[in-house]
C-alpha cells in the first residue's frame, strides 16, 4: 500500500435491548475483560452498544463470531443465575 492509499475499515455496529439498565451493565461486565482491543462496549440506559472495527472482513467475521458466542453464554449465565 502506498503513502497515499488509506486503508479500508469495515465495522459492525449492534444495539441489544434489554429490560432494564441492571441487565445491560451486567452483561457488559461480563463481556468487557475479554473484550478490549477487539470491541467497542457502551451501556446506553437499557441497551448495550457493540461496535468491531476492522480491515479484513474475515477477522470482522470471527470478532463479531466470538462476540455473539460470548454474549449468549453471559445472558444464559446470568438469566440462570437470577432464578
Amino acid at each position: 500500500m502506498t503513502s497515499d492509499q488509506k486503508a479500508t475499515k469495515i465495522d459492525c455496529r449492534m444495539e441489544l435491548d434489554y429490560e432494564n439498565k441492571k441487565m445491560a451493565e451486567n452483561i457488559f461486565g461480563a463481556l468487557q475483560p475479554d473484550s478490549i482491543g477487539y470491541v467497542d462496549l457502551k451501556v446506553r440506559d437499557n441497551k448495550l452498544v457493540c461496535k468491531v472495527e476492522k480491515d479484513d472482513p474475515l477477522k470482522l467475521l470471527h470478532t463479531v463470531d466470538d462476540l455473539l458466542m460470548c454474549l449468549t453464554l453471559a445472558e444464559e449465565t446470568i438469566e440462570e443465575n437470577l432464578k
